[in-house]
């Protein structure tokens, strides 16, 4: 019997043109094929579905959403609704935990379905602020106690001020671009590296940080432009600080600023009675790659403090690298 050659491409033209010569048994494993490969051609289109949401509180929350949302927009919807932060819930359908990656057709979640919110555990207070996930630790570095007398550090070709007196928390960032050259070279240096781009600092209230480090800075959400559109930073850390709004956690206050890398090549320097500030006319100019978190100082620990040390950090849950990563 002499062999046939059929190219793939024409593999069901050919099972159909041929349909009576084959066995009864070929005929079902062709039709079965044949409808997987119909359904891979024709995508479900996506419906608009009501769902229903039990808070915290017991408060029962009707969202608007489609088929094809993921579990993060949802989320995204209840913050918006409700003000509770995305990396704060955890969201429950006939008790299994919903990943914010999947869609709601994965889990079969239909019109007038109700789904649960239960509480994360927050242990700490980055995780208070921004979900652990996104955090990259082993770039980690405190500069509580760190003094920079006589060096003069430049990124991008101009001058780093770095984050004195506060802990920076790394957000996971290599590899999420087209390549890594805007961070430069990870070690401890003075010096520039090619293609890289300069530091800067932008002080937001707590509840801001995670949609910042997950969506990027968007220019819609911007409100008062003084000196002209755009998206306003610094390359101060204390001209970022008078922005930041203060948080309690656990009884303590805190302070959080973002510390970005800036396109050079859009960066419009403007100087101010307040300081200097750098304005970048689109959000993908600026790239958020570290929190930084202060503790407020007590007004009895400032009396009793000695010289010039900088108020000292209550972070003592996540383990700060010394390595080389002080960039």
């Amino acid at each position: 019997m002499s062999q046939i050659y059929i190219p793939f491409s024409n593999l069901f033209y050919f099972l159909k043109q041929n349909f009576n010569q084959i066995s009864n048994y070929s005929h079902h494993v062709y039709t079965s094929i044949f409808d997987q490969f119909n359904q891979l051609l024709s995508p479900k289109i996506p419906r608009k579905i009501t769902i229903f949401v039990v808070t915290l509180t017991g408060k029962l929350v009707t969202l608007d959403v489609q088929t094809n949302y993921t579990i993060y927009q949802v989320k995204r919807q209840i913050f918006d609704a409700e003000g509770i932060p995305v990396h704060h819930q955890i969201l429950t359908y006939n008790e299994r935990v919903l990943e914010n990656n999947r869609i709601l057709e994965y889990y079969g979640i239909q019109d007038n379905v109700t789904l649960l919110v239960k509480k994360v555990d927050i242990k700490n207070v980055t995780q208070y602020v921004i979900d652990p996930q996104s955090l990259d630790p082993k770039y980690n570095y405190d500069f509580t106690d760190v003094k920079d007398s006589g060096l003069k550090f430049m990124r991008g070709k101009f001058e780093y001020r770095r984050p004195i007196g506060w802990k920076r928390y790394a957000i996971k960032v290599r590899g999420k671009y087209e390549n890594d050259a805007w961070l430069g070279k990870d070690t401890f240096r003075t010096e520039s590296c090619k293609n890289e781009w300069p530091v800067s600092y932008h002080g937001t209230a707590y509840h801001n940080a995670n949609s910042i480090v997950n969506d990027g800075y968007l220019l819609s959400k911007g409100k008062n432009f003084a000196y002209g559109r755009g998206i306003y930073s610094t390359p101060d850390i204390k001209v970022a600080e008078k922005y930041a709004t203060e948080f309690t956690f656990k009884g303590e206050t805190y302070k959080l600023i973002l510390q970005n890398r800036v396109n050079p090549k859009s960066l419009i320097p403007v100087k101010t009675y307040v300081g200097e500030y750098w304005i970048s006319p689109k959000g993908e100019d600026l790239r958020a790659y570290g929190i930084c978190i202060k503790k407020k100082e007590s007004f009895f620990s400032k009396i009793f403090r000695t010289g010039k040390q900088e108020p000292m950090m209550l972070e003592e849950s996540i383990k700060v690298s010394n390595s080389s990563s002080a960039n």
